[in-house]
């Protein structure tokens, strides 16, 4: 091997490459090129040479395991050094690493190209063998530039965990799948969304399928919360339970609304306290008191209602029917007895009137 050596501190040997002044002597000698293991080929006997070998001598006469081969001609020429890096026109292989042209490959066990400083590519990179992996940085972004060097996308990590597809292009950002798109927590983890070709589209929560279209519309498992207005069309129905068409009904035809019973059963409207049959305008027509009375309106007055003791009419009864009193009555006790304007009571032998508040006049009824 050939040394350059520093001179006084260092005392030259056969074997030592020696370029400059020693100024280990007195007046200092200059030596303009001298390399003593070449000149002692003149007064010793080297070792046997190779052909198209440079050798690197370890002695005045022995050869050391370092060489430089020559192999080829001319163009084609390819030179290789004793430890393995080849060289020629075309191409430069290390024991890692072998460039030819604008290709580099990685030769070891575990290839890994390091760049230093920025790096400029103006063709395709591809990456071959088993991981085909391109690792980043946690806050190293790939940038996507338009042909004015714009960014218009970015893929990169931050600081807090978390993985980012930046869109800041002027169009829209485009995800393309020729079978199945699917949104994973991981590559066997659970399943946020899923967009089948010609299929469905799936929305999951908690791994468990809530949305999912179909050819007629949506199906939804699971309770639907809305913090506005379900809107349906003239003639579109709300169907409620298991039966081809919705045992239960609720639509509007254009002209008139329903709520139509179409199952089996009976059909109740419930309330917490009183339940009111009213306009759109907010005229009561009818409301029934949760164990109380039950009223019915007529334009917006009272007409008839319910009491422990019976029914009361508010103006005239009229009926095309007869008029039936199914129990007998108890007699008032006397012409004054306790009474109200206009209360009627039957007996087997008259008609008891309350022609005024505790007055009460009769009239007998007769066989014929």
């Amino acid at each position: 091997m050939a040394i350059i050596n520093s001179y006084p501190t260092a005392t030259p040997t056969g074997s030592d490459l020696v370029i400059g002044t020693d100024v280990s002597t007195t007046p200092n000698s200059t030596k303009t090129f001298t390399i003593d293991s070449i000149n002692a080929l003149s007064t010793g006997t080297p070792a046997s040479g190779t052909l198209n070998t440079i050798p690197i001598f370890t002695s005045a006469v022995a050869i050391g395991d370092s060489t430089i081969v020559r192999s080829g001609a001319g163009a084609t020429s390819l030179y290789t050094f004793g430890g393995g890096t080849a060289i020629n026109n075309t191409s430069v292989t290390t024991e890692d690493l072998t460039t030819t042209g604008n290709t580099i490959l990685g030769n070891a066990g575990t290839d890994t190209l390091t760049v230093n400083a920025a790096a400029t590519f103006t063709d395709n990179i591809t990456m071959n063998g088993a991981s085909k992996n391109l690792t980043l940085g946690v806050t190293n972004p790939i940038i996507f530039l338009d042909s004015l060097g714009a960014e218009r996308l970015r893929i990169a990590g931050d600081i807090s965990n978390n993985s980012i597809i930046q869109d800041s292009s002027p169009g829209d950002l485009l995800l393309f799948s020729n079978t199945e798109l699917e949104i994973k927590s991981g590559i066997t983890g659970e399943n946020f969304a899923k967009f089948t070709k010609d299929g469905p589209i799936e929305l999951y929560y908690d791994n468990s399928k809530k949305f999912e279209t179909t050819t007629s519309g949506v199906l939804v498992t699971g309770s639907i919360t809305t913090t506005g207005d379900v809107i349906l069309p003239d003639n579109a129905k709300l169907e409620i339970g298991s039966a081809a068409g919705g045992d239960l009904q609720i639509y509007h035809d254009g002209a008139n609304s329903y709520i139509d019973d179409q199952g089996t059963g009976d059909l109740f409207i419930k309330g917490s306290t009183n339940v009111f049959i009213s306009t759109s305008g907010g005229g009561t027509m009818a409301q029934f008191t949760d164990s109380g009375s039950a009223f019915l309106n007529h334009s917006g007055s009272l007409r008839f209602s319910t009491s422990a003791a019976g029914t009361t009419t508010f103006g005239d009864v009229t009926t095309t029917g007869q008029f039936r009193v199914n129990t007998l009555n108890t007699a008032p006790a006397s012409a004054g007895a306790t009474g109200v304007l206009g209360e009627i009571r039957f007996t087997a032998d008259y008609i008891f009137v309350c022609v005024a508040t505790d007055t009460w006049k009769r009239v007998a009824i007769a066989t014929f």
